[in-house]
């Protein structure tokens, strides 16, 4: 039944990303210490950067100001149809506990 077989997969996706956590460091240095890439017969290993900035307190208090304005506008938008929405909808699998 394909209700069986996408809880079976996602599953197995959640098993997968947690094996791939575990290894996530070891697979790091072997890309450092061949240069920044790893090519293998299935595709290319490489190292992906990911930023995360943290900003002055003046700067947080200007974004969070113009964060409020954004919300009323969008709020405004929304309540008089202004704004349009669009749904898209996709599987959602929870685990059983």
């Amino acid at each position: 039944m394909i209700i069986d077989d996408y809880i079976e997969l996602k599953l197995q996706e959640k098993e997968i990303k947690r094996q791939i956590a575990e290894i996530q460091d070891e697979v790091l240095a072997a890309i450092e210490e061949n240069g920044g890439k790893i090519q293998h017969k299935l595709g290319t290993i490489s190292k992906k950067a990911a930023y995360a900035w943290t900003y002055s307190g003046a700067a947080q208090r200007i974004f969070m100001n113009n964060k409020t304005i954004e919300e009323k506008i969008k709020r405004t938008e929304q309540e008089t149809k202004k704004a349009t929405v669009e749904a898209t909808y996709s599987p959602r699998f929870q685990e059983a506990k």
